[in-house]
């Protein structure tokens, strides 16, 4: 029996007509399929599904051809659910006349003649689907963002005794760098309390005597650095 390989390098590329999508067609995928006189024949659908990308021949005896293996590269459009190929040394054509199925007439021709048609039917083998998307859970709330940090108040004693006073008394004013800031005084490191400008002490005793006052703005920010005013009180009458 004639044996005839065909090389891909004897198979020149063909300017393809324009497509139109086939309808028929599941792509990518792998169609094969068994000969009738034996042997397998395969071809591949381009990813768009408007191309055969490639066909192959596997032993197939196709008398007076003899039998026949080989592949051939040359892209051939598939137009209205159709291929055809008649350039070069294989001819091949095929239809899809339902999804997943391929059937039709295969000729090969060589230079010195011409071999007899078969029918030939094939199976497509599709990529696997692709896993099924699982719903995820929603996404929890975003919490809210903190508030922007405000300026820190800052505090400033305008008025008060200083150095040494011959007075038990003391008025001491105040004043903030924002508007509406309340105000905490202590005396002598005592306990912080509510206070407000013209802060009045009385009944001081003798010695040094330390006053602080720290502005508190709108937001709760405290002045991290209270303002100090120090004097000393010599109040006893000389003899």
């Amino acid at each position: 029996m004639l044996a005839l390989t065909i090389s891909a390098a004897l198979i020149t590329v063909a300017i393809l007509p324009a497509a139109t999508l086939a309808s028929n067609v599941i792509y990518p995928a792998t169609y094969s399929g068994t000969a009738a006189t034996g042997g397998t024949v395969e071809f591949d659908v381009s990813p768009d599904g408007t191309q055969i990308t490639k066909f192959v021949l596997k032993k197939v005896p196709v008398p007076p051809c003899g039998t026949i293996t080989g592949e051939t590269p040359r892209k051939v459009a598939i137009v209205d659910d159709s291929f055809a190929n008649s350039l070069g040394l294989l001819h091949f054509s095929g239809t899809f006349p339902a999804v997943g199925q391929a059937q039709g007439s295969l000729s090969y021709h060589r230079k010195d003649g011409s071999c007899d048609s078969q029918e030939v039917s094939w199976t497509a083998s599709a990529p696997s689907p692709p896993p099924p998307v699982v719903p995820q859970p929603p996404a929890p709330p975003t919490p809210p963002s903190p508030p922007a940090d405000e300026p820190l108040p800052g505090t400033r004693i305008t008025h008060g005794p200083s150095g040494t006073v011959h007075t038990r008394r003391a008025t001491i004013r105040f004043t903030s760098n924002e508007p509406g800031a309340t105000f905490r005084c202590r005396l002598d490191g005592g306990r912080w309390r509510l206070c407000e400008s013209a802060q009045f002490y009385g009944g001081l005793r003798d010695g040094r005597h330390v006053f602080e006052v720290k502005a508190i703005d709108s937001a709760g920010n405290a002045d991290p650095t209270p303002a100090k005013r120090r004097w000393r009180v010599e109040a006893k009458q000389t003899p």
